[in-house]
């Protein structure tokens, strides 16, 4: 059963989230790199309004992780990535 665009939405918010607390990182500090405001940050994170593809781009650049990760949770050959190793022991 395939997942509606908004659940999935949702799912990558949440890996982002994720991500940016485990490293420590403020919404504000985020949103300043991808040229955001706190709050639409805020709204992205969760999942009320869609990241773009530039700023998913940003995002794999910033965390060094794959868009397979942000997109799916791993990645395309079906190996967790390092990152979410770390990140989901």
């Amino acid at each position: 059963m395939q997942k509606a665009s908004g659940e999935i939405v949702k799912e990558i918010a949440e890996r982002i989230k994720h991500l940016r607390k485990t490293r420590g990182d403020s919404q504000k500090f985020m949103a300043d790199l991808c040229g955001l405001t706190q709050s639409v940050w805020s709204k992205k994170e969760r999942g009320e309004i869609e990241f773009s593809a530039v700023e998913l781009v940003w995002i794999t650049a910033i965390y060094r992780v794959e868009p397979d990760y942000l997109l799916w949770g791993y990645t395309a050959f079906g190996y967790k990535s390092e990152v979410w190793k770390r990140v989901n022991p």
